[in-house]
């Protein structure tokens, strides 16, 4: 089962004409989505039926990791801030997309990328920014969200028994394994 990072990543540029041709060019009406990673930069055909030579996994979990920095497709709210601004939302599984805004960044050099992304069950959070080709992350630690493990009767974490808790900000979620 993955661990969500919640994303926010608004665009924003000077060129509104450039803005609206990424926006047009991400969307993804089929799944009602304003972005489809694939669409902007696709996983090569060929390697669909390939395996990873060192994991056995599918290539394409590899392809993806390094090339979107996700490895799935989502859903995301779209919503214009201003006529030169958009701002998106969404959840990918454990990391933020930042490979794919790198991208994005690159064949869009007039657009400002800034990402901000929280994954709590990792205790991670982070903002990052991407303009042509410069780009910064700034990764931290949360303090509000931490992962403490509790065992009971000295039985290893993960076998019965044990119980784990994950506070968030808005409320805390008990799982018991």
């Amino acid at each position: 089962m993955p661990n969500w990072c919640e994303s926010n990543l608004k665009v924003s540029s000077k060129n509104v004409e450039q803005l609206r041709q990424f926006v047009q060019h991400i969307g993804d009406t089929e799944r009602g989505s304003g972005i489809c990673l694939e669409k902007l930069l696709p996983v090569p055909e060929e390697l669909y039926e390939a395996l990873a030579k060192e994991n056995g996994m599918p290539a394409t979990v590899d392809w993806k990791i390094n090339n979107w920095g996700a490895l799935c497709h989502f859903a995301a709210e779209a919503s214009w801030i201003s006529d030169n601004c958009i701002k998106f939302v969404y959840s990918t599984k454990w990391w933020p997309a930042v490979e794919w805004i790198k991208y994005a960044a690159h064949v869009y050099p007039d657009l400002e990328f800034t990402l901000n992304y929280s994954c709590w069950e990792y205790e991670y959070e982070g903002t990052f920014k991407a303009h042509g080709d410069i780009h910064a992350n700034e990764m931290r630690k949360t303090e509000i969200a931490e992962l403490m493990f509790l065992s009971v009767n000295d039985k290893k974490v993960g076998q019965e028994g044990s119980l784990i808790m994950a506070f968030s900000p808005e409320k805390a979620k008990f799982q018991k394994h």
